[in-house]
């Protein structure tokens, strides 16, 4: 088995704290990178070495693979982890790291190439044998291409771009009027953001649930899921809360989700912590998009299971064998997490900045806080403040801690999203456990009862 004894972070806030606290267990050395509005961060005066990077005028410094690499030379690296987001996705980084020498802790380069495109992950997901939803590439700039391929489809339908995530590049169409607007607003997001020209058409369910199932596999063919999540709670396509395990589905539903995971990951040769997502709807399941890194919303599946994914990542990188079989791995209790992002939900959810003049965080029973800021510190582009996580025997009672918790936050200086959140954990359609993707849509209700922190 190979040894990291250096480990350079790709990343910034949250998720770089919360590998650094596994690597501090496994005492592994640490390098956090950070860009000047980033000097204030927690994560880095908590690594052990923090190198600043140089940014050139009009590119995010965190997707300078060259400067990344440079860097890891010159510290003495073994490995690079790229948390979420910004490079974890990206296939030409994972091979340059790996030609480099690095130890690239995620899924093999080739895995990213084929999980990066909705329409490839698509098409190695039929071959899986997993069901998909129907769906149009349109190769012409011309309206009656569209409107062909969209009444062959049916309404409603979304407009989607081949490459991104996070919701930004999604549009649903009720009607043929709305076609070419959303057409237009997804060409626009495609083009200034993700630099990706291919859109298509696909069909879109009534009212799903967007139910995950999270998957481990190692270098010796072992592959094992972690349960399920219910990321259902979501806001124009992005998540607002997680819970798990999912409510309200049936046990033979879950399984053939959990072997259609293991099947796709198996045909993939995927090596790593991923996530295989469906939208559910009655008893039938389809394939979503598989994310081929942690995700976000990982602290619910550690708490209900007791295992430290970050550190099953690297024991993968390594070459060692997973610890543990299907059977032995538990699913105990129920698990909520809230995003608590600075925001103005009365403001169209518009990000606040500025100041965050006080961030207290008081211990609870069953409370986990996942956070990258700190008081004092200045909030000028990412708006997320904490995940904040709890874990109690039940739903219900997994809602009240976690209510709880967030009400006892101190937060000075800008304005959040917590009243929002409070109204949705205290929600009856919500503790019942089976709420739809469009459930705040459908809720105007929520900002009801908003009481801002003041900017």
């Amino acid at each position: 088995m190979t040894e990291i004894t250096t480990l350079l972070i790709a990343n910034r806030g949250e998720i770089a704290r919360r590998i650094l606290r596994t690597t501090r267990r496994m005492s592994i050395r640490t390098v956090v990178v950070y860009a000047e509005i980033d000097r204030d961060a927690p994560c880095v005066q908590e690594a052990d070495v923090a190198v600043p990077l140089i940014s050139a005028t009009g590119t995010e410094p965190y997707l300078d693979q060259s400067q990344l690499l440079t860097i890891a030379r010159q510290v003495g690296a073994d490995a690079i982890h790229p948390g979420y987001g910004f490079l974890s996705e990206r296939a030409s980084f994972a091979e340059a790291c790996e030609e480099a020498g690095f130890l690239w802790i995620g899924p093999p380069a080739h895995v990213l190439q084929q999980m990066s495109h909705k329409l490839a992950a698509k098409e190695v997901a039929r071959t899986a044998g997993i069901p998909t939803l129907p769906d149009a590439v349109v190769s012409t700039d011309r309206e009656s291409g569209w409107e062909q391929a969209a009444s062959q489809l049916g309404y409603p339908l979304l407009v989607k771009t081949n490459a991104g995530g996070g919701g930004k590049e999604i549009r649903l169409v009720a009607t043929p009027s709305d076609l070419f607007k959303a057409i237009r607003e997804v060409s626009h997001v495609a083009s200034h953001s993700l630099s990706e020209t291919i859109m298509f058409l696909e069909g879109a369910l009534s009212s799903p649930r967007h139910i995950e199932v999270q998957i481990v596999a190692d270098m010796h063919g072992s592959v094992l899921h972690l349960y399920e999540r219910d990321c259902s709670i979501q806001r124009r396509y992005q998540k607002v809360a997680e819970a798990a395990p999912p409510l309200g589905l049936s046990s033979r539903l879950l399984q053939q989700m959990r072997d259609a995971s293991l099947t796709l990951a198996t045909l993939l040769g995927y090596v790593g912590v991923g996530t295989v997502e469906y939208l559910v709807e009655g008893d039938r399941f389809f394939f979503l998009e598989m994310n081929p890194r942690l995700q976000m919303e990982h602290p619910i599946t550690e708490c209900l299971t007791s295992l430290d994914l970050v550190q099953l990542q690297l024991q993968i990188a390594c070459g060692g064998p997973l610890p543990m079989q299907q059977h032995e791995i538990p699913c105990a209790g129920s698990a909520l997490e809230a995003r608590l992002y600075a925001e103005d939900p009365l403001a169209g959810f518009r990000r606040t900045f500025g100041r965050l003049e006080q961030f207290d965080l008081s211990p609870h029973p069953g409370i986990r806080y996942e956070t990258g800021v700190a008081s004092g510190q200045m909030i000028s582009r990412y708006g997320l403040l904490a995940k904040v996580i709890a874990h109690a025997p039940t739903r219900s009672e997994a809602a009240h801690r976690l209510a709880h918790a967030l009400r006892e936050i101190q937060v000075k200086g800008l304005r959040t999203n917590r009243d929002f959140l409070l109204a949705i954990l205290t929600h009856p359609d919500f503790l019942a456990g089976s709420p739809p993707t469009d459930f705040v849509h459908t809720h105007p209700e929520l900002l009801n009862q908003q009481e801002q922190e003041p900017e």
